[in-house]
């Protein structure tokens, strides 16, 4: 089984002052690189991190971080299948009064439509989630 990667674990990486090439590594002794996937919703917010950034030399390193992250990596589609699953998690979390963050469940959809787990530092979102294989994440 696979795993796919939650933004958190990239930009706690990143805020460690890790390199691409460090957390490529380090996920790589974890899981073998072909089960390593990065869901499209992360590519966006990682993609966003680098228009956030406030100086130029700030926004090149975090272009290099995250360009080399997405070669590293299959990037998971989000598509009409994985558009269902995440609909009907937000709605059944919504229905027990959890609010399940839109790009949490897109995350979650996408592993759950691979038939994946998620590596997360942020696992109270993801734990509430029926048949959500969740690994925690933390750092060496």
């Amino acid at each position: 089984m696979g795993v796919v990667v939650d933004t958190c674990v990239f930009t706690l990486c990143e805020r460690q002052r890790w390199t691409a090439i460090q957390v490529s590594l380090y996920l790589d002794r974890l899981f073998p690189a072909e089960q390593i996937a990065i869901p499209a919703v992360v590519a966006a917010e990682l993609v966003h991190g680098i228009y956030r950034a406030k100086t130029p030399e700030q926004r090149a390193k975090r272009d290099g971080y995250v360009k080399t992250l997405l070669e590293s990596y299959t990037v998971a589609p989000f598509a009409e299948n994985s558009a269902w699953l995440a609909g009907r998690l937000r709605g059944e979390q919504a229905q027990v009064g959890n609010t399940l963050p839109i790009a949490d469940s897109f995350i979650a959809a996408t592993a759950l439509d691979l038939n994946y787990s998620v590596l997360t530092h942020n696992v109270k979102d993801f734990v509430r989630i029926p048949g959500l294989h969740v690994i925690p994440f933390t750092l060496p």
